[in-house]
């Protein structure tokens, strides 16, 4: 009778550590991300030498930027849906390309499609071609794959001041206003800005 308890125990462990185990997984640049995880992008200016500024995801090749790894066998595809939450870069062009299946942004602003794995990689291209203004553009992008789910944010930015890193990590009792530019205010007039580590548009 121990022994089928035993057993009986062994299966039950075996089990539980299949439904933990992952399904797939989102990385960048090699290093896998956690949930929630921001992937920041720089605008860089473009290789043809026209001054154009865009952000891409996959800038440095296919399979180097963001993709999605299968982690589990038999595994060929799933759901991704990337939500614009704010575009203040003004791109003449928004891109999203989801294992080979490209799509163009116009006035949308939630995009969902199919995608599949090729030889267990999902490459996730999304570009913001020729920034017109400096700023940033926040996305979020989702996955879901064999009922697993996993979720970042993508930021694209086209700013030149590195204060504003050090604005947005200021304690946000502070009820202060920065411009874009670093500027504080104590009660700002129309445009941009940012307040407690988020940019504001102030009519």
């Amino acid at each position: 009778m121990k022994r089928i308890y035993v057993a009986i125990l062994l299966c039950l462990f075996a089990t539980a550590d299949m439904l933990q185990a992952n399904v797939f997984e989102m990385a960048y640049m090699g290093q896998t991300l956690p949930d929630s995880a921001t992937v920041t992008v720089p605008a860089l200016q473009d290789a043809f030498g026209f001054g154009e500024m865009w952000c891409e995801t996959n800038a440095s090749g296919a399979g180097q930027g963001l993709v999605l790894n299968a982690l589990a066998d038999n595994i060929n595809g799933g759901i991704a849906t990337l939500i614009i939450e704010y575009n203040y870069l003004s791109p003449t062009r928004l891109e999203w390309c989801m294992g080979g299946q490209c799509s163009l942004f116009s006035e949308e602003t939630t995009m969902t499609k199919q995608f599949s794995f090729t030889n267990g990689v999902a490459n996730v291209l999304f570009t913001a071609a020729n920034c017109q203004t400096e700023g940033r553009l926040l996305a979020t992008l989702s996955a879901t794959v064999s009922g697993e789910t996993h979720m970042i944010k993508i930021l694209f930015t086209n700013e030149n001041n590195t204060d504003l890193h050090a604005i947005e990590g200021q304690s946000p009792s502070s009820g202060d206003w920065f411009s874009l530019d670093g500027r504080r205010f104590s009660k700002p007039s129309h445009g941009l800005f940012i307040k407690d580590g988020r940019i504001v548009f102030v009519k």
